[in-house]
């Protein structure tokens, strides 16, 4: 072997020396997913505040980034929400809450997200405009 051959070979063996290694602690910490609204509402007032909770889980091996979108294609990070209970904002129009989970250091996982949670307002109490006299 040529001294070029050699060097690939070896770092083909480290690599895959370290990947069989790193695939021992490769887990399925995303498999049970789950998003529940206190009380089990599925449509609310203008203004009112949801409160949701992340399981399935594994605290460990994984942390939590909670998502918002308003078309569930284009998802945005919502700052300091990082924990398995979330409270959003006052909501004004509907929108889609998920959890994106991140591996912690030493621990080999995609980010994955949750499915999509629909906060929908009812539109009988949907907000009007306040009639001026």
């Amino acid at each position: 072997m040529n001294t070029v051959n050699k060097g690939l070979f070896c770092v083909i063996a480290l690599f895959c020396t370290f990947s069989n290694a790193s695939f021992a602690q490769t887990t399925n910490i995303n498999a049970d997913l789950n998003i529940n609204v206190a009380g089990g509402k599925t449509n609310f007032k203008a203004n009112e505040q949801v409160i949701m909770k992340v399981s399935g889980f594994d605290e460990e091996k994984t942390t939590v980034q909670w998502q918002v979108s308003t078309d569930e294609k284009t998802w945005q990070d919502i700052p300091r929400a990082t924990g398995d209970i979330f409270e959003t904002y006052p909501v004004t129009k509907n929108q889609y809450y998920r959890v994106v989970t991140r591996p912690v250091e030493g621990y080999l996982s995609m980010e994955l997200p949750s499915k999509a949670k629909n906060i929908s307002l009812d539109e009988n109490v949907a907000m009007k405009p306040s009639k001026r006299n």
